[in-house]
């Protein structure tokens, strides 16, 4: 029998505060992964994201991510966000844990610094060799896909745009923020927007390269690491002779001007409706602006060593642990806490996060400024 507990203990300003409960909620993914494992087939499991994945029993040295279930993966050479989507992760949400659960309720974030007081450029892409440019109009949208390595509390993008013929009348421009599917196309409803009225179009220069123009989104959203996300611009009212021209890069070899993971630009004739991959990871040219989010600084999950207790009958156990520092200089409140666990897939040699547990306190806890929270799975092994 398969049992855990849970033991979470603050340390700071002069105090340590403990929590103890049993963990109850190893879910469906967990198995599903020891499926994987043990009876050596791949299998489809949601990822962290709710898109569904196949997850493969035997990773090559090819798959960049290593076991299943590896505490901390071994990298081939892949760049890791340390401890972004291994091992155990901590969030804010008391919603009510379930076994179909694929993430935790809303997760606090990697974060090891105060966040700018105003925004700043977090992620950006400007191609210095040939460009051209995807035509903006009625049915004819076209995306930036991105992918950014740490968290992002987005509030404004900039789009190097210009204009063809007159857009007096033909705004607004709107410019969403997407999650995409496992083919990286977007999928759904815009998760924010922002729009561009006519007047301000007008004034765009009518030749490439054109200019920045930024769209201030209507509400905030956070952007989080290893998740592809798209901004999708489109001119409904625009036609082929008023029109926006979005400038890109135009290679045609292999030297790729963006493939961050499979990041690259899309465009679509029929409003989104399906989607057409540029070549050579050209990319639209485009900048993220925004800030940090509150968040804990995520220290190296660990696997203590298995032990077997003084008494009978004969189980044996082991511990899972982290730390996590709050330098963010606001409070951090701990309400969920939960393992993310890897699988190596087939897609580009890329490996997937996946939840295998999440549990709700009993007791919320409050991290302040300059604490530190330690949290255990201690497991046991009943023979």
């Amino acid at each position: 029998m398969l049992t855990a507990k849970l033991e979470i203990d603050k340390f700071g300003n002069g105090k340590t505060e403990s929590l103890r409960q049993p963990a109850r909620s190893f879910v469906k993914n967990f198995i599903s992964l020891l499926y994987v494992a043990f009876a050596q087939v791949n299998y489809n499991i949601l990822d962290i994201d709710g898109l569904d994945r196949s997850v493969k029993y035997s990773p090559s040295e090819y798959s960049g991510r290593g076991a299943n279930l590896a505490i901390v993966p071994p990298g081939n050479d892949r760049l890791l966000v340390p401890l972004e989507c291994i091992g155990i992760q901590v969030g804010s949400s008391d919603t009510a844990v379930t076994p179909i659960d694929t993430d935790l309720g809303d997760r606090i974030h990697h974060i090891d610094r105060t966040p700018e007081a105003a925004n700043v450029v977090t992620d950006a892409f400007q191609w210095s060799g040939s460009i051209s440019a995807t035509l903006l109009y009625g049915a004819s949208w076209a995306t930036a896909q991105i992918l950014v390595p740490w968290a992002v509390r987005l509030y404004t993008c900039k789009l190097r745009l210009y204009r063809y013929g007159t857009l007096t009348g033909r705004g607004p421009l709107t410019v969403g923020l997407r999650k995409c599917d496992a083919a990286g196309n977007p999928v759904g409803l815009d998760l924010i927007s922002g729009s561009v009225d006519d007047v301000t179009l007008q004034g765009l220069p009518d030749a490439e390269p054109g200019t920045l123009l930024e769209v201030t989104f209507d509400s905030q959203y956070v952007i989080r690491p290893h998740t592809m996300y798209a901004l999708v611009p489109r001119l409904p009212n625009g036609n082929s002779s008023n029109r926006l021209s979005w400038v890109r890069s135009s290679s045609s070899s292999s030297q790729y001007p963006y493939k961050r993971g499979r990041a690259q630009g899309l465009t679509s004739s029929d409003s989104g409706a399906s989607w057409s991959t540029l070549s050579y990871y050209n990319q639209h040219f485009f900048q993220l602006l925004g800030r940090r989010p509150n968040g804990l600084s995520y220290h190296g999950t660990v696997l203590r060593e298995l032990i077997k207790p003084a008494v009978p009958p004969p189980d044996m156990q082991f511990t899972i642990e982290s730390f996590f520092s709050n330098y963010c200089g606001s409070a951090i409140t701990v309400k969920e806490v939960g393992v993310y666990a890897t699988g190596s897939t087939d897609r580009e040699y890329e490996g997937y996060s996946f939840l295998a547990a999440r549990d709700v306190l009993g007791s919320p806890i409050t991290v302040a400024a300059n604490e530190l929270l330690r949290v255990r799975y201690v497991v046991q092994i009943t023979v």
